[in-house]
């Protein structure tokens, strides 16, 4: 995801990466605030310092609204705003793996595919198992029904290894050529 955040930052024009940019700093801020809010009762003193939190999460969200009318993003509700992940993603996918040729659609398709899998995976997603498991690993029962368990190989995570490396290659490359002086 931070590589995939670093590239929809870094691509695009400059009016786009500011946009991107700010799209995730107040994010950010407002999944602060949501675990601020969700501490539960706490102690007066500690108390103090989460509301303390909470009225600066406030000041630097106004500070972004702000920001945000300046390259003119137009957020309805700044406080409710969350980042589309999956979009951020298919973003950065598109432009980790550019071209116009079937090759090129057949591995930004394969990268997303991995991210979903992949994410589906770390949220315990029951339907992302599913893509694990292999016809053969089926077992038949006398019934018509079949159990079958994904196992984890050595391949399936060098793979999606492989999909996170070629995002932070491609961030970093754009990280650098936006750190080339300009003529």
């Amino acid at each position: 995801m931070g590589a995939s955040q670093a590239m929809w930052v870094l691509a695009g024009q400059r009016q786009q990466r500011r946009e991107h940019a700010l799209r995730i700093v107040i994010d950010d801020i407002n999944q602060r605030r949501k675990l601020v809010r969700d501490l539960g009762t706490l102690p007066a003193e500690h108390q103090a310092i989460a509301d303390q939190d909470l009225r600066k999460l406030d000041v630097r969200l106004d500070e972004a609204s702000i920001a945000a009318d300046q390259i003119g993003l137009q957020l309805a509700n700044i406080k409710a705003y969350k980042l589309d992940m999956t979009t951020v993603i298919k973003d950065a996918t598109n432009l980790a793996f550019p071209g116009s040729d079937e090759h090129s659609a057949k591995i930004r398709a394969s990268a997303g595919f991995l991210w979903r899998t992949t994410s589906g995976h770390a949220h315990g997603t029951p339907s992302s198992r599913l893509t694990l498991i292999r016809v053969e690993d089926a077992v038949r029962k006398p019934d018509g029904s079949a159990t079958a368990k994904p196992e984890p190989s050595i391949d399936r995570i060098a793979v999606a290894l492989h999909n996170a490396i070629m995002m932070t290659n491609e961030a970093w490359r754009l990280y650098d050529l936006r750190c080339q002086p300009h003529s």
